[in-house]
């Protein structure tokens, strides 16, 4: 089968959309199916790229980052990839079936190659690009791009959520559409993120991985850590965190650690590529992500597998990944984040309990087992 697969973000840009579609595009690869990538282009890589078995076309979107793209980009995305869509069409041939990853931008795409050359596609929803996802800040986006959002969801053959939280929302604007949405959760890639038993780290060590940005919660962890020194805890000498990521927070963040003290204790390590954050999850012994709306965390699936125990808010879409008390802990208030913290170092048998069972769950995940969902659907 002939699969195209449209993201505007794929590695090393952007974050989970962008790995999962990468691995998707790897195991149906590996499946026996032909597979191309039309994605955004960035700095010096190439405008086509044979990559992993599959063929990567990359067009000009005035991308300046890789952790975070703006409206402006994303329309220059939906139009660079109708523009090229005729000629990427031509070299690989008519595809079978087209995968979109976000209802925007990428949708759009979509749904201009159903309208012009009658292509089904499958949608498959990341989380804010489901109205009442996050609305606080999405609420305005939401409502500008609705009426194209009924659009693309009404023409899609499929809608795929990652999670069942995601799809229970996502719902209320498919069903009146006469869409039912089905699940595929995003997977993680158990052979790369493997624990590291014997750690030489001489202090308990806390990762914080994803965009800076009010939703991520960044400033809570910061929160919860200055309460530990405050508390003048006996184990606090031993805490060290590390946050990984950019985003617009970043310098107010940054402020926070300064304002409470905290240099010592608390370093910004920017964005990571799978390598080096890799390399952190293994040095680290606990993953720490207080979101406040998630779809299904690449971000928790790979710490988990590496071995971390996971803290996280006690939301619907992290319930669906752990069980609390058994292969992480979940938390309501920003008050137990601290003494989550103080317990796990203290409490190494709970530590090693949660760190195999984190890992024996992570191990259901496979990107192999997401991709064969994905199959039936396109051969559907």
């Amino acid at each position: 089968m002939n699969i195209l697969l449209l993201n505007y973000e794929f590695p090393p840009l952007g974050g989970g959309a962008g790995n999962a579609t990468a691995n998707l595009a790897r195991q149906l690869t590996l499946l026996g199916h032909r597979v191309c990538v039309l994605t955004s282009a960035f700095d010096n890589l190439p405008k086509e790229e044979n990559y992993q078995g599959f063929k990567i076309y990359r067009v000009w979107t005035c991308r300046s980052k890789k952790y975070q793209g703006n409206i402006f980009e994303m329309l220059l995305y939906v139009i660079a990839a109708v523009v090229a869509a005729p000629r990427v069409l031509s070299k690989e041939g008519r595809p079978d079936k087209v995968i979109s990853f976000f209802s925007i931008p990428s949708g759009l795409v979509a749904y201009w190659l159903k309208k012009k050359y009658n292509l089904k596609y499958i949608l498959s929803l990341r989380g804010g690009d489901v109205p009442g996802f996050y609305s606080r800040a999405l609420k305005f986006y939401h409502f500008l791009t609705l009426p194209l959002n009924k659009k693309i969801w009404q023409q899609a053959e499929y809608i795929v959520a990652n999670s069942q939280s995601l799809r229970d929302l996502a719902q209320k604007t498919a069903a009146p559409l006469g869409q039912n949405i089905k699940i595929i959760p995003n997977g993680v890639d158990t052979d790369m993120f493997q624990p590291l038993f014997d750690k030489d780290n001489k202090k308990f060590t806390l990762i914080f991985a994803g965009r800076l940005c009010p939703q991520k919660g960044a400033a809570e962890l910061i929160s919860a850590i200055r309460e530990l020194s405050l508390n003048k805890a006996p184990t606090t000498s031993n805490l060290y965190c590390k946050i990984a990521g950019r985003g617009p927070s970043e310098k107010e963040l940054k402020k926070m650690v300064v304002d409470f003290k905290l240099k010592e204790t608390i370093a910004f390590v920017g964005w990571l590529d799978k390598e080096n954050l890799l390399r952190e999850y293994r040095s680290a012994d606990v993953f720490i992500l207080p979101s406040t709306d998630e779809g299904m965390s690449n971000a928790i699936l790979e710490a988990m597998a590496s071995g971390l125990v996971i803290i996280a808010k006690n939301m619907p879409a992290n319930r669906e990944l752990i069980v609390s008390e058994v292969s992480g802990l979940l938390y309501d208030n920003a008050s137990e984040l601290p003494l989550m913290i103080s317990r796990l170092m203290t409490d190494h048998a709970l530590k090693d309990q949660l760190s195999s069972a984190a890992r024996a769950r992570a191990l259901k995940f496979s990107w192999r087992h997401v991709a064969e969902m994905y199959e039936q659907l396109l051969i559907s």
